[in-house]
């Protein structure tokens, strides 16, 4: 998948640091200097001669692992995640989809391709979402003593949630879902475990 070096991804490069700045609070979300597809730039282009009234939405970029072999969407969020923003992500997800299958439409490019070649990560701000009541997120946190104390009944809902799934890691924001059904993986990576995951990944 993604076997031909298409002008309108190679016309859309930039640095992973300028992919996670956020324009609002002027702040980068990691320092990494990699290089990727900078995909709302793809968007952008893409949908230049549609004339839609409304435009979709996209991810923030995306990236091939040598690694593992897997090509990566990543999407920056620096502010909290509340049930509207989930949708908006669930959205750009499907729309990055739907763009990314157009454009490599003789490619064979289709979900089916997607659940084995792509992954998706979602890099989240962990203190802009410290109340989130999300239990998967709750459960993340357990281990650290530093962290906000929970009630009990919250604890005991992410404690049952994360003895019944059976992924390997912890996926927040009901984002889960994604997992085997558009993508081989689903992140949810606070920017301290981004840059982890960075290091370890393309170093």
């Amino acid at each position: 998948m993604i076997n031909r070096n298409l002008d309108i991804f190679k016309s859309n490069l930039t640095s992973l640091k300028n992919a996670s700045h956020d324009k609002n609070k002027n702040e980068y979300m990691t320092h990494s200097c990699i290089e990727v597809i900078n995909f709302d730039k793809v968007k952008e282009q893409y949908i230049k001669n549609l004339y839609l009234k409304e435009p979709p939405s996209s991810n923030d970029c995306l990236v091939f692992n040598n690694k593992n072999k897997k090509w990566l969407f990543i999407e920056f969020k620096n502010g909290q995640i509340n049930k509207i923003v989930q949708a908006e992500l669930k959205k750009k997800i499907y729309d990055s989809l739907l763009i990314l299958f157009d454009i490599l439409q003789k490619d064979n490019a289709n979900i089916s391709a997607s659940r084995i070649y792509i992954d998706y990560i979602l890099v989240y701000n962990d203190k802009a979402n410290i109340n989130s009541k999300d239990p998967i997120l709750i459960q993340k946190r357990l281990s650290d003593p530093a962290n906000v104390e929970y009630s009990n009944s919250f604890i005991n809902l992410a404690k049952s949630i994360a003895k019944t799934t059976k992924s390997e890691h912890l996926i927040c924001f009901k984002l889960s879902s994604f997992k085997n059904f558009c993508f081989n993986d689903v992140y949810t990576f606070n920017q301290k475990e981004f840059e982890e995951y960075i290091k370890n990944q393309f170093s």
